[in-house]
């Protein structure tokens, strides 16, 4: 699912991938995009209160609303072909984008890493450490930098 409108959110992906190294965008290219609307209409997103709470989250669906996330196939409803899609409902700051592909990068390397924490909201759980591991490591002054292992792992799969 490609669902890009118009009115800035071409220029904020495009912005978000410039800023990927090149060995890192290439595991990427597989990410859609669903940008300015509902994603729990779309069938985008399970919002499943207990799944939620019982992953650490202590918000409510509402959220998908007003921040990025990140939707994983298997979390799709409703769809024929499903896919690992970056959520945007709304023009967010570049973190956000950078944030959602450290979700995607963390798929693609099997959830096998765990980052130490870098933000309050990265104490939520695993993914959001790593997640925000991968935005401090991206945006100088995001946060703090990123544990050792979690600098080097980053630094090595972009062949710096």
């Amino acid at each position: 699912m490609e669902r890009i409108p118009s009115g800035g959110y071409s220029e904020l992906i495009s912005a978000a991938i410039d800023l990927l190294p090149l060995r890192i965008r290439e595991h990427l290219t597989y990410v859609h995009w669903f940008c300015g609307s509902d994603p729990i209409f779309a069938g985008l997103i399970k919002t499943d209160k207990h799944n939620m709470q019982a992953a650490g989250y202590k918000f409510g669906p509402e959220v998908y609303l007003t921040g990025g996330s990140c939707s994983y196939a298997h979390n799709q409803t409703h769809l024929c072909e499903k896919r690992t899609t970056i959520v945007l409902p709304r023009l967010l700051p570049i973190d956000y984008p950078i944030h959602e592909l450290g979700h995607v990068f963390d798929e693609v390397l099997d959830w096998s890493h765990n980052a130490d924490p870098v933000t309050n909201y990265a104490e939520t759980n695993d993914a959001e450490a790593f997640a925000e591991a991968f935005t401090s490591w991206l945006i100088p002054g995001y946060a703090k930098r990123p544990d050792d292992r979690t600098f080097a792992l980053f630094t090595e799969l972009a062949g710096r």
